[in-house]
């Protein structure tokens, strides 16, 4: 007996069965919006990354004034905050230029919410918070005070973003009592 194979004709050629298509469409489907979560998270990672950075920065400016025994201020605004210095010989507050103490904008629109001793401050716009000196209404003032002796302004910093109004936006709180490490949480 001869085995006898049979060419397979056009008109009987298998394709893709629709359990097969519905499989790769769903697959498509999750990846996608696993993509998309990944990508919608990042305007709270970022001011979680503002925050942290914020509270690097205070922690780095707290040890710069204990280390070369000065006081240091800082004075935020309604997009950003720079770092000050109180200058004995002008007996006037400056602005610090200091690797890693450099005035500071804010990469996204972030609300600040700054409370000293139980009283919310109103933050002044950026034009009109970082003035060089001039006339005593233009005076640099710092809103925080970190001191020699390692003690600093009791605060409590809210960041939010502006014009977010989501019920799962994450808003970031640094705070200090003035004699513990600033802290960061997150609130909900």
């Amino acid at each position: 007996m001869r085995a006898f194979i049979r060419p397979i004709s056009p008109r009987h050629s298998r394709g893709f069965t629709l359990l097969e298509i519905l499989l790769v469409v769903i697959i498509i489907g999750v990846m996608a919006s696993l993509a998309l979560l990944a990508i919608g998270g990042n305007d709270s990672r970022l001011l979680q990354q503002e925050a942290s950075r914020l509270q690097q920065r205070l922690l780095l400016a707290q040890n710069e004034a204990v280390f070369n025994q000065c006081n240091l201020g800082l004075q935020f605004t309604d997009s950003g905050y720079t770092f000050l210095h109180f200058d004995e010989t002008q007996a006037d507050w400056q602005k610090l230029n200091e690797s890693g103490l450099t005035p500071y904008q804010f990469e996204l629109p972030i609300h600040l919410r700054l409370e000293l001793e139980g009283k919310v401050l109103q933050l002044q716009p950026q034009s009109q918070g970082n003035r060089s000196n001039g006339s005593n209404s233009e005076r640099l003032r710092p809103q925080v005070l970190l001191l020699a002796d390692g003690e600093i302004s009791a605060f409590t910093l809210t960041m939010s973003l502006k014009g977010v109004q989501r019920p799962d936006q994450q808003r970031q709180q640094l705070s200090s009592d003035g004699f513990s490490p600033i802290s960061r949480q997150a609130l909900p």
